[in-house]
């Protein structure tokens, strides 16, 4: 995962410095789980140091960043997520993570930690997450309300987007999750390129516009071309 998070530090770093976050990369210390694992023990040991913590994956681009993410979470609130579709349901994902220093806030980890039976499920800790929450991973029976759905506020889509399309409207955060590394350093890249106005964003985008655009053939290209030329300058014999 290091050249995808070497790409979103370029959109972490700015962000960091507009809403006065201090910016911190974990150190992959898991206690010999997987590695997603990590993120628990690593955000318990930021409460200890911080009021307030925001989780960001590695494989996420913040692509608007006019918004601090903590002043649209209430004051009460001691976490706060994104539901996330999946298939026609709706999950939470720990992707993007706002947590305040609060008791709930350390008992919630410490029962996430505790839920060993969910080690080696393909969704690691928001597995547990999910389920205390509410949520069923299995059926698709509605939400159900628990003991820690008091002070857990769900944030729009906007803030944690898996939509894998390039040039979406309205994200402020994309979250290129389930795809391979080169396709997510590509895109975090773009994200990128775009949010610093480096001009090679300008020549991809143009790219892709004209392969959606215009047609595969050769000829019929030229002909579009030479058309476009012909209106816009007024000459006939282009």
């Amino acid at each position: 995962m290091e050249p995808v998070l070497a790409q979103a530090l370029r959109t972490f770093v700015p962000y960091a410095e507009r809403h006065g976050y201090e910016l911190r990369v974990g150190d992959g210390e898991s206690g010999g789980r997987p590695a997603a694992w990590g993120k628990v023990l690593f955000l318990q040991r930021l409460l200890k140091e911080f009021d307030e913590v925001l989780w960001l994956d590695a494989d996420i681009a913040i692509v608007d960043q006019s918004e601090d993410i903590a002043r649209v979470v209430p004051p009460d609130a001691f976490q706060a997520f994104v539901e996330t579709k999946i298939g026609a349901e709706l999950y939470v994902n720990s992707g993007v993570w706002l947590l305040r220093a609060d008791e709930r806030t350390f008992d919630f980890l410490q029962a996430v930690w505790d839920s060993t039976d969910y080690i080696d499920h393909i969704w690691w800790e928001n597995a547990p997450i999910v389920l205390m929450l509410g949520y069923n991973l299995e059926a698709r029976p509605p939400r159900l309300a628990t003991s820690w759905s008091a002070g857990t506020h769900l944030l729009p889509q906007e803030w944690n987007l898996q939509e894998h399309k390039q040039g979406l409207r309205g994200a402020r955060v994309r979250h290129y999750s389930a795809r391979s590394n080169a396709r997510r350093v590509r895109w975090i890249r773009a994200d990128a390129d775009r949010l610093t106005g480096n001009p090679r964003w300008v020549v991809g985008s143009t790219r892709r516009w004209l392969e959606r655009h215009l047609p595969n053939s050769r000829e019929d290209l030229l002909v579009k071309v030479r058309r476009r030329v012909r209106l816009a300058f007024g000459r006939s014999n282009v």
